[in-house]
Protein backbone atom coordinates (compact mmCIF):
# COMPACT_ATOMS: atom_id res chain seq x y z
CA UNK A 1 0.00 0.00 0.00
CA UNK A 2 3.10 2.33 1.07
CA UNK A 3 6.29 2.96 -1.32
CA UNK A 4 9.19 4.18 0.21
CA UNK A 5 12.02 5.36 -1.81
CA UNK A 6 14.55 8.27 -0.62
CA UNK A 7 13.14 9.05 2.63
CA UNK A 8 9.64 9.55 1.00
CA UNK A 9 6.77 7.92 1.36
CA UNK A 10 3.51 7.50 -1.65
CA UNK A 11 0.73 5.35 -1.80
CA UNK A 12 0.78 2.59 -4.35
CA UNK A 13 -1.87 2.08 -7.50
CA UNK A 14 -3.35 -0.43 -5.01
CA UNK A 15 -2.65 1.93 -1.68
CA UNK A 16 -4.94 4.96 -3.58
CA UNK A 17 -7.49 2.39 -4.47
CA UNK A 18 -8.06 1.40 -0.78
CA UNK A 19 -7.60 5.17 0.23
CA UNK A 20 -10.34 6.22 -1.72
CA UNK A 21 -12.53 3.47 0.08
CA UNK A 22 -12.35 4.81 3.10
CA UNK A 23 -14.89 6.94 4.36
CA UNK A 24 -14.05 10.22 6.40
CA UNK A 25 -14.39 10.68 10.03
CA UNK A 26 -15.52 13.49 11.78
CA UNK A 27 -12.29 15.15 13.92
CA UNK A 28 -14.52 16.70 16.10
CA UNK A 29 -16.53 14.14 17.98
CA UNK A 30 -19.76 14.59 19.41
CA UNK A 31 -19.03 16.51 22.58
CA UNK A 32 -20.67 15.95 26.17
CA UNK A 33 -23.76 18.40 26.53
CA UNK A 34 -22.72 20.05 29.70
CA UNK A 35 -26.69 21.35 30.05
CA UNK A 36 -27.94 18.05 29.60
CA UNK A 37 -25.22 16.22 31.60
CA UNK A 38 -26.11 18.45 34.31
CA UNK A 39 -29.89 17.73 34.24
CA UNK A 40 -29.77 14.14 33.69
CA UNK A 41 -27.18 13.50 36.31
CA UNK A 42 -29.03 11.92 39.12
CA UNK A 43 -28.33 13.27 42.77
CA UNK A 44 -27.97 10.17 45.16
CA UNK A 45 -26.89 10.19 48.44
CA UNK A 46 -23.54 9.11 49.64
CA UNK A 47 -23.08 5.90 51.53
CA UNK A 48 -20.28 6.14 53.69
CA UNK A 49 -20.31 1.91 53.61
CA UNK A 50 -19.88 2.06 50.26
CA UNK A 51 -16.93 4.95 50.13
CA UNK A 52 -19.40 6.29 48.21
CA UNK A 53 -18.19 10.27 47.30
CA UNK A 54 -18.85 11.42 43.50
CA UNK A 55 -16.66 13.90 41.79
CA UNK A 56 -18.09 17.02 40.03
CA UNK A 57 -19.96 17.47 36.83
CA UNK A 58 -17.21 19.33 35.40
CA UNK A 59 -14.43 16.99 36.85
CA UNK A 60 -16.68 13.67 34.94
CA UNK A 61 -16.77 15.43 31.49
CA UNK A 62 -13.38 16.78 31.88
CA UNK A 63 -12.55 13.17 32.40
CA UNK A 64 -14.28 11.79 29.56
CA UNK A 65 -12.48 13.98 27.28
CA UNK A 66 -8.75 12.74 28.69
CA UNK A 67 -9.84 9.63 27.59
CA UNK A 68 -11.01 10.50 24.11
CA UNK A 69 -7.96 12.27 23.66
CA UNK A 70 -5.81 9.67 25.17
CA UNK A 71 -7.46 6.21 24.00
CA UNK A 72 -10.58 7.50 21.60
CA UNK A 73 -14.11 6.59 22.71
CA UNK A 74 -15.45 5.39 19.20
CA UNK A 75 -16.25 2.41 18.89
CA UNK A 76 -14.99 1.17 22.11
CA UNK A 77 -16.64 -0.93 24.82
CA UNK A 78 -16.01 0.70 28.14
CA UNK A 79 -16.69 -0.82 31.76
CA UNK A 80 -16.90 1.13 34.86
CA UNK A 81 -16.51 -0.67 38.19
CA UNK A 82 -18.19 1.51 40.68
CA UNK A 83 -20.63 4.13 39.07
CA UNK A 84 -21.84 6.51 41.60
CA UNK A 85 -19.77 9.48 39.81
CA UNK A 86 -22.26 8.50 36.71
CA UNK A 87 -19.21 8.19 34.09
CA UNK A 88 -21.53 5.39 32.36
CA UNK A 89 -24.11 8.05 31.47
CA UNK A 90 -21.89 10.78 30.72
CA UNK A 91 -19.69 8.13 28.13
CA UNK A 92 -23.33 7.31 26.62
CA UNK A 93 -24.27 10.53 26.00
CA UNK A 94 -21.43 11.18 23.65
CA UNK A 95 -22.91 8.26 21.43
CA UNK A 96 -19.48 7.30 20.80
CA UNK A 97 -18.33 3.85 22.01
CA UNK A 98 -20.15 0.66 21.01
CA UNK A 99 -20.71 -0.80 24.60
CA UNK A 100 -21.05 0.49 28.38
CA UNK A 101 -20.88 -1.31 31.37
CA UNK A 102 -21.69 -0.63 34.53
CA UNK A 103 -20.71 -2.93 37.80
CA UNK A 104 -21.81 -1.96 41.09
CA UNK A 105 -22.99 -3.58 44.26
CA UNK A 106 -25.21 -0.52 45.17
CA UNK A 107 -28.92 -1.40 43.68
CA UNK A 108 -29.33 2.41 43.75
CA UNK A 109 -26.74 3.16 41.41
CA UNK A 110 -27.97 0.44 38.84
CA UNK A 111 -31.43 1.73 38.79
CA UNK A 112 -30.77 5.10 38.05
CA UNK A 113 -28.46 4.22 35.75
CA UNK A 114 -31.12 1.89 33.79
CA UNK A 115 -33.73 4.89 34.63
CA UNK A 116 -31.62 7.27 32.76
CA UNK A 117 -30.86 4.84 29.83
CA UNK A 118 -34.39 4.42 29.47
CA UNK A 119 -35.73 8.06 29.39
CA UNK A 120 -33.19 9.18 27.07
CA UNK A 121 -32.28 6.56 24.71
CA UNK A 122 -28.95 5.55 26.27
CA UNK A 123 -27.15 2.36 25.70
CA UNK A 124 -26.24 1.22 28.85
CA UNK A 125 -25.91 -2.11 30.98
CA UNK A 126 -26.33 -2.18 34.52
CA UNK A 127 -25.03 -5.27 36.40
CA UNK A 128 -24.42 -5.76 39.97
CA UNK A 129 -21.64 -7.06 41.33
CA UNK A 130 -19.52 -7.30 44.58
CA UNK A 131 -15.75 -6.59 43.36
CA UNK A 132 -14.80 -9.32 46.13
CA UNK A 133 -15.86 -11.90 44.03
CA UNK A 134 -14.51 -12.68 40.55
CA UNK A 135 -16.89 -11.38 37.42
CA UNK A 136 -18.44 -13.71 35.68
CA UNK A 137 -16.53 -15.40 32.56
CA UNK A 138 -18.81 -13.57 30.23
CA UNK A 139 -17.54 -10.34 30.54
CA UNK A 140 -13.91 -11.74 30.53
CA UNK A 141 -11.61 -9.79 27.81
CA UNK A 142 -14.50 -7.93 26.11
CA UNK A 143 -13.08 -4.38 27.27
CA UNK A 144 -11.09 -2.34 25.54
CA UNK A 145 -11.30 0.24 28.45
CA UNK A 146 -12.28 0.11 32.41
CA UNK A 147 -12.77 2.91 34.68
CA UNK A 148 -12.68 3.09 38.66
CA UNK A 149 -12.48 4.97 41.59
CA UNK A 150 -12.19 2.48 44.05
CA UNK A 151 -12.63 3.12 47.91
CA UNK A 152 -9.06 4.16 48.73
CA UNK A 153 -7.67 1.69 50.66
CA UNK A 154 -4.67 -0.52 49.37
CA UNK A 155 -6.51 -3.47 49.28
CA UNK A 156 -9.21 -1.80 47.83
CA UNK A 157 -7.46 0.05 45.34
CA UNK A 158 -5.61 -3.24 44.29
CA UNK A 159 -8.80 -5.63 44.30
CA UNK A 160 -11.18 -2.92 41.63
CA UNK A 161 -7.72 -2.45 39.45
CA UNK A 162 -7.47 -6.18 39.39
CA UNK A 163 -10.98 -6.98 38.61
CA UNK A 164 -11.22 -4.44 35.70
CA UNK A 165 -8.00 -6.14 34.48
CA UNK A 166 -10.22 -9.19 33.99
CA UNK A 167 -11.91 -7.38 31.65
CA UNK A 168 -9.63 -5.93 28.95
CA UNK A 169 -9.12 -8.54 25.99
CA UNK A 170 -5.68 -8.00 25.81
CA UNK A 171 -2.56 -6.05 25.31
CA UNK A 172 -2.30 -2.02 24.13
CA UNK A 173 -6.12 -1.76 26.22
CA UNK A 174 -6.41 1.30 29.17
CA UNK A 175 -7.64 1.44 32.89
CA UNK A 176 -7.98 4.13 34.60
CA UNK A 177 -8.26 4.52 38.06
CA UNK A 178 -8.80 7.43 40.50
CA UNK A 179 -7.29 7.73 43.84
CA UNK A 180 -7.90 10.68 46.22
CA UNK A 181 -4.57 11.93 46.49
CA UNK A 182 -4.04 12.52 50.39
CA UNK A 183 -5.96 8.78 50.90
CA UNK A 184 -2.70 6.93 51.28
CA UNK A 185 0.61 7.39 53.07
CA UNK A 186 3.71 7.50 51.05
CA UNK A 187 4.74 3.86 51.78
CA UNK A 188 0.99 2.87 50.86
CA UNK A 189 1.64 4.75 47.47
CA UNK A 190 4.49 3.15 47.06
CA UNK A 191 2.91 -0.79 47.29
CA UNK A 192 0.07 0.73 45.15
CA UNK A 193 2.12 1.32 42.22
CA UNK A 194 4.23 -1.59 43.08
CA UNK A 195 0.76 -3.55 43.26
CA UNK A 196 -0.01 -2.55 39.35
CA UNK A 197 3.73 -3.26 38.26
CA UNK A 198 2.77 -7.02 39.52
CA UNK A 199 0.15 -6.69 37.43
CA UNK A 200 2.00 -6.10 34.19
CA UNK A 201 0.81 -2.86 33.44
CA UNK A 202 2.59 0.36 32.28
CA UNK A 203 1.69 3.84 33.80
CA UNK A 204 1.21 5.96 31.29
CA UNK A 205 -0.19 8.91 33.09
CA UNK A 206 -0.48 10.59 36.50
CA UNK A 207 -2.43 13.46 36.91
CA UNK A 208 -2.01 15.10 39.89
CA UNK A 209 -5.27 16.67 41.65
CA UNK A 210 -7.48 15.92 38.18
CA UNK A 211 -10.60 15.04 40.32
CA UNK A 212 -12.25 17.06 42.46
CA UNK A 213 -15.05 15.48 44.58
CA UNK A 214 -18.41 17.26 45.47
CA UNK A 215 -19.05 18.32 48.96
CA UNK A 216 -21.69 17.22 50.74
CA UNK A 217 -20.30 16.89 53.94
CA UNK A 218 -20.31 13.04 53.94
CA UNK A 219 -16.44 13.39 53.41
CA UNK A 220 -15.88 14.14 56.77
CA UNK A 221 -17.51 10.98 58.27
CA UNK A 222 -14.00 9.43 57.04
CA UNK A 223 -11.89 11.92 58.97
CA UNK A 224 -11.19 10.75 62.34
CA UNK A 225 -9.44 13.69 64.36
CA UNK A 226 -11.08 16.62 63.99
CA UNK A 227 -11.67 19.61 66.29
CA UNK A 228 -15.27 20.02 67.53
CA UNK A 229 -16.92 22.55 65.82
CA UNK A 230 -15.70 22.58 62.33
CA UNK A 231 -18.42 23.00 59.55
CA UNK A 232 -18.71 20.92 56.47
CA UNK A 233 -16.25 23.06 53.38
CA UNK A 234 -18.53 24.92 50.35
CA UNK A 235 -16.16 24.11 47.45
CA UNK A 236 -14.48 20.98 47.00
CA UNK A 237 -11.26 20.85 48.83
CA UNK A 238 -11.07 17.04 48.30
CA UNK A 239 -9.04 15.45 45.10
CA UNK A 240 -8.55 12.40 43.01
CA UNK A 241 -5.43 11.89 41.06
CA UNK A 242 -6.15 10.03 37.73
CA UNK A 243 -3.84 7.39 36.72
CA UNK A 244 -3.88 5.58 33.51
CA UNK A 245 -1.89 2.24 32.70
CA UNK A 246 -2.16 0.39 29.90
CA UNK A 247 -1.94 -3.30 29.50
CA UNK A 248 1.71 -5.48 28.16
CA UNK A 249 1.39 -8.84 26.97
CA UNK A 250 2.46 -9.86 30.52
CA UNK A 251 -0.58 -8.29 32.19
CA UNK A 252 -2.26 -10.45 34.61
CA UNK A 253 -4.96 -9.75 37.51
CA UNK A 254 -3.40 -10.01 41.03
CA UNK A 255 -6.23 -11.60 42.58
CA UNK A 256 -7.86 -14.38 40.68
CA UNK A 257 -10.68 -16.04 42.93
CA UNK A 258 -12.99 -14.81 46.10
CA UNK A 259 -10.68 -12.22 48.08
CA UNK A 260 -11.27 -13.21 51.53
CA UNK A 261 -11.81 -11.02 54.13
CA UNK A 262 -13.08 -10.80 57.81
CA UNK A 263 -12.95 -7.19 57.68
CA UNK A 264 -15.01 -5.64 55.27
CA UNK A 265 -13.75 -1.92 56.38
CA UNK A 266 -10.24 -3.24 54.86
CA UNK A 267 -11.55 -3.26 51.73
CA UNK A 268 -14.21 -0.74 51.69
CA UNK A 269 -13.61 2.12 54.06
CA UNK A 270 -11.43 5.16 53.84
CA UNK A 271 -9.98 6.63 56.76
CA UNK A 272 -8.14 9.75 57.03
CA UNK A 273 -5.96 11.22 60.46
CA UNK A 274 -7.31 14.70 60.84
Amino acid sequence: LILVENSRMTLTPKGQKYAEKIEPRDPEPKKLDLKLYREIRPKMESLVKYDQLPITIQAAIKKVNFINKRDGLEDRAIACLGDDDWMGIALALTELPERVTVFDLDERVLENEKKVAEKYGLEIEAVRHDFRKPLPKKYRQKYDIFITEPPDTLPGLLLFFSRGLELLKGAGKAGYIGVATYSLSRDKWLEFEKGLLKMGVVITDALHDFEPYEVDGKELEWISGLPKGVNPPKKPWYYATLFRAETTQKAKPLYKGEFKTGIIEEVFITRIKG
